[in-house]
């Protein structure tokens, strides 16, 4: 059971943090609560429920300081009633080794204490000297697990794209036909082919641009020859009701002709199976 608030002058009043950025039972946000409540309680510290901060889906590689509930809870401390902290986890405090040291740092410059329950079966300590050191080692660790996963996100990404193979949206300049494949989750594969009547206006958007045309003289020139953006008709187009779809814009034109599929597009390039698609 949570306690009330004591008196400013407590010296044992604790701050509870909690972080999940996946759906994992285990590190859910409920877990993590239930588990730092039941810590502080088992070990005499007084929970105020004011100062429970829990985040969910919010990723690590996010800075603690820049996070809602990180940046609210070292408001808090520097208020100086609050002279513990306790996480599960430490990279619940970050995915970056330099974020998480720098984060200790802070609470340590505010003369706070962190207890970090998991740090290899072992419960951390911000004042023991050798807790931080082997927390030094850990968050390092963190960070290049997190290194490994984007590396491994950018090779599947880059095989996907040499094989055509569509990620995220249909860029412009392309339709997406099924192949007939599924992943190992089940989900279909869908492989870009060219559409040749997107393709002619990326060519005359690029010669506008080569003419020195900004971004948005290139959208408002669209707009005025009636091209249909790739989200057309997913739309009502507010300010020209009897246009269909929504109006280009020079955020976009500019994220058109700056795609690496406009790239290829324009050089010729087609999919290794496929036919183009039909305009």
């Amino acid at each position: 059971m949570i306690q009330p608030n004591h008196s400013m002058n407590d010296p044992k009043l604790i701050a509870i943090y909690g972080r999940c950025s996946t759906d994992l039972q285990e590190q859910s946000i409920e877990a993590q609560h239930k588990r730092l409540v039941q810590w502080a309680e088992f070990n005499e510290y007084v929970v105020d429920p004011g100062a429970i901060f829990l985040e969910p889906d919010v990723s690590g590689t996010i800075p603690f300081a820049d996070r809602d509930k990180g940046g609210a809870l070292l408001r808090l401390v520097r208020e100086g009633r609050h002279r513990y902290v306790v996480v599960a986890k430490i990279d619940r405090l970050g995915r970056n080794a330099l974020d998480v040291l720098n984060t200790l740092e802070m609470f340590k410059q505010m003369n706070v204490r962190v207890f970090i329950l998991d740090v290899g079966g072992n419960t951390f300590d911000s004042q023991s000297t050798l807790s931080g050191m082997i927390i030094a080692v850990l968050a390092y660790a963190a960070q290049m697990d997190v290194e490994r996963i984007q590396e491994n996100t950018r090779r599947v990404l880059e095989s996907k794209f040499a094989k055509w193979e569509l990620t995220g949206t249909v860029p412009y300049g392309a339709n997406a036909v099924e192949t007939g494949a599924v992943t190992t989750k089940g989900v279909k594969i869908r492989q870009l082919v060219p559409n040749e009547y997107e393709i002619g206006w990326l060519r005359q958007m690029m010669e506008w641009r080569k003419l020195g045309l900004a971004y948005n003289k290139i959208a408002k020139r669209l707009n005025e020859f009636g091209v249909p953006t790739k989200r057309a008709g997913q739309l009502v187009n507010k300010k020209n009701p009897h246009v269909a779809g929504s109006t280009w814009q020079a955020g976009n034109v500019k994220r058109v002709l700056e795609s690496k599929h406009t790239a290829r597009f324009l050089a010729g390039a087609t999919p290794p199976t496929s036919q183009r698609a039909a305009a």
